[in-house]
């Protein structure tokens, strides 16, 4: 989440989204003044201004017999509503948004913003509103000076703390502003933190309670750039980053300037798995051109790790997110430096690990127009997607529109498109995934005057199924690229009854059976890793219960001791759920592959007659009593209710047999009829019921159960 000053004329705020970030304090014995740079090789980021047309998809689908289809482009993004808020007749800036426990949200900005520069108004305003997006009630805080709400987090406590700048309180001039307030917007207290220079400030919590303000600290005495002058947010004064780390209960524990000779403009900051900080911002060396990109690393008690500077063509730095894989991605623009009236800048991403060394780097946008990203989300399916602005130049004219390009995990474009919202410029600050999927957008809309904007976008990428667009009845492979990936094989997949949990078996080319797992976490998907309580012993085919307390799987554990076994020997083994994970596990019987339906009967592959053949298993004190054989198949797939039994013959040829009246199964028909290859095998259903997944040529594929639905009506 980026949060910018405002300032005056809408020129000015237009030049401001190609290189700002907020403003910092002069402490040149902390950053020597020769920044120092990145290799060229980790760090030059061609443009490629890559244009993808709005139906272009890859084509996903290798099923054999089958000609490639290409996944529908749904018709996204897509604005779904779209609100606006006013307090006052002046200009009302939005900056800020947080999720609440009942679906709604709480919005911080700042109501009467003094846009001409001066600073002379303006209070921290608070907005509260239901899922909707409808106002339930609204606050302002500050005294009789000017303040600005730049941010807000929810404290451990269950209250909410606001975060901007006040000139009503502090050490002089303007100072970094707390305000904490229970969930009905009652001010618990506020306290200013600063020096005799101008700080304003952001937050985040941190994992011990506390925590951390980033921000600008701005020498408004040491002239450097006209205020108006691009990328300087507003701020004659020389800039540098202003950090501050607060206690629970708003004491200071410490603060740092970080800077140089060149402004620094802070964009963002995150904390690190190590109780650290990294923080974002863009180096400016007005008047000459060729702005940077600088990521800073403190330890947690604010001395700095590491630094990295990013030098090629013009830069700024926007956003700065940590990702589920516990790295870093930087959102910025690049632009070759050139004609400084029209520079072709792009939507930048850098993908940096905790050391801040390059995973990778991408950069997209149209070629005819300025496009950057302003704030960026990480997606359920492990992608990102970024919202930015879209102009044609510095004339001041803008066509209103706004950008949004989604990209993989590892960087590449999925799309690129615009929306176009009401009014004549949307201002970004905050672009962040909600649980249904759908992206929730914060900012300030000019029209004759700003006014605070809550609006949501629907991407296409929902937290159900790895964010994966559902497949109809064309069968399409499963997550490429997240679940099925070259060079290895992947079969029987099952997802836990909430969708929280994916576990799925994966073998590389020459080596063995590994189980993986993949988690639902603050809705974002786990990268897949090898699940720990099967580690050891050659794993494979995992089966969750319908109740979510056992997990069913195959392991080459010998019974009698630790050594490994065959697989037919290893037998099925189970482990049940416990408030950290999953116990030790247990053998239940000989077999492979289980299948259970919402009444917790069980079906496997059993060896019981000699032979491989389908069997339905009584339990007997948490072991396999006895086994009733169905006649023909191998590797079981139960539907949730129990109607129909998916199977094959044990390299391929799927079929399904349908529960009659009476209780016993039908004949088995033949599902390559319908599309489905005859190399697929090992089958599973959804829990909801709504999916077939299978294996083909070592791939996961899924298609819709209303494919087995119509063979039903025949």
């Amino acid at each position: 989440m980026r949060k910018i000053r405002l300032f005056a004329l809408f020129v000015i705020l237009l030049s401001l989204l190609i290189s700002c970030a907020p403003a910092s304090t002069f402490t040149p014995t902390v950053v020597p003044p020769t920044n120092t740079a990145m290799s060229p090789t980790l760090t030059a980021v061609p443009p490629t201004n890559t244009v993808v047309p709005p139906t272009a998809t890859p084509a996903l689908s290798r099923v054999e017999g089958l000609e490639p289809t290409a996944i529908p482009t749904p018709e996204i993004p897509r604005i779904l509503w779209d609100k606006t808020y006013r307090k006052t007749s002046g200009d009302d800036m939005g900056e800020d948004v947080l999720v609440a426990d009942d679906g709604g949200f709480y919005i911080v900005g700042t109501a009467g913003l003094d846009v001409s520069g001066a600073g002379v108004n303006g209070d921290v305003y608070l907005i509260r509103t239901d899922a909707n997006g409808e106002v339930l009630w609204e606050k302002t805080y500050g005294g009789d000076k000017a303040e600005e709400g730049l941010s807000i987090v929810r404290t451990n406590d269950g209250n909410l703390l606001l975060a901007g700048m006040t000139k009503s309180s502090g050490a002089g001039g303007a100072d970094a502003y707390l305000v904490k307030v229970d969930l009905d917007g009652n001010e618990i207290w506020s306290k200013a933190f600063g020096g005799l220079l101008d700080e304003s400030a952001s937050v985040r919590e941190l994992a011990d309670g506390g925590f951390m303000l980033w921000g600008n600290s701005v020498n408004p005495n040491d002239i450097v750039a006209d205020p108006g002058a691009a990328g300087y947010g507003g701020y004659a004064g020389h800039s540098n980053v202003y950090l501050a780390k607060i206690d629970a209960k708003g004491n200071k524990i410490w603060s740092q300037t970080f800077g140089g000779k060149n402004n620094l403009l802070t964009s963002g900051g995150v904390e690190a798995s190590d109780g650290g900080f990294v923080v974002l911002a863009s180096l400016l060396r007005f008047p000459e051109p060729g702005d940077d990109i600088y990521l800073l690393k403190l330890d947690k008690n604010g001395n700095k790790v590491w630094d990295r500077t990013w030098e090629d063509g013009t830069m700024a730095a926007y956003d700065l997110i940590r990702t589920a894989d516990d790295n870093y991605l930087i959102a910025g623009s690049y632009a070759p430096i050139g004609d400084a009236a029209q520079p072709k800048a792009d939507f930048l991403f850098v993908k940096v690990d905790q050391q801040g060394q390059v995973v990778w780097t991408s950069t997209f946008g149209d070629p005819a127009m300025m496009d950057y990203p302003m704030a960026v989300t990480q997606t359920a399916d492990g992608g990102y997607i970024a919202a930015g602005d879209w102009i044609k130049d510095w004339s001041g004219a803008s066509v209103g529109l706004i950008s949004i390009t989604k990209i993989g995990p590892d960087g590449k474009l999925v799309w690129e498109k615009t929306i176009k919202p009401a009014g004549r410029h949307n201002v970004l600050r905050t672009w962040l995934q909600l649980a249904d999927g759908s992206c929730l957008l914060v900012g300030s809309r000019l029209t004759q005057k700003f006014s605070i904007y809550l609006m949501k976008v629907d991407v296409g990428v929902s937290s159900a199924y790895l964010g994966q667009t559902p497949p109809d009845l064309t069968p399409q492979i499963f997550a490429p690229g997240i679940v099925s990936v070259e060079g290895a094989m992947e079969f029987a997949a099952s997802f836990s009854p909430d969708g929280n949990e994916l576990y799925f078996t994966r073998r590389f080319d020459g080596q063995e059976n590994v189980i993986y797992e993949m988690h639902l976490v603050n809705g974002i998907w786990t990268e897949p890793a090898p699940a720990a309580f099967a580690s050891g012993y050659v794993a494979f085919e995992p089966h969750l219960t319908a109740d979510n307390q056992t997990i069913y799987f195959g392991w080459g554990h010998s019974q009698l001791s630790e050594e490994k076994t065959s697989l037919e020997n290893g037998g099925i083994w189970a482990a049940d759920r416990t408030a950290s994970g999953w116990s030790t596990p247990r053998y239940v019987g000989d077999g492979m592959f289980v299948s259970s339906d919402q009444s917790g009967q069980l079906y496997v592959t059993s060896f019981a007659s000699g032979r491989p053949n389908l069997s339905k298993v009584t339990l007997t004190d948490q072991r396999f009593a006895a086994f009733e054989d169905i006649d023909g198949g191998v590797h079981p797939a139960i539907a949730p209710d129990g109607s129909y039994l998916v199977s094959d013959n044990g390299d391929g040829n799927l079929r399904v047999r349908f529960r009659l009246s009476d209780g016993k199964w039908g004949t088995p028909q033949d599902l390559t009829k319908l599309g489905i290859p005859t190399s697929a095998s090992i089958a599973s259903i959804s829990p909801d019921g709504k999916y077939l997944f299978y294996t083909n040529q070592g791939d996961f594929y899924w298609v819709s159960t209303a494919l087995i639905e119509n063979l039903r009506d025949k």
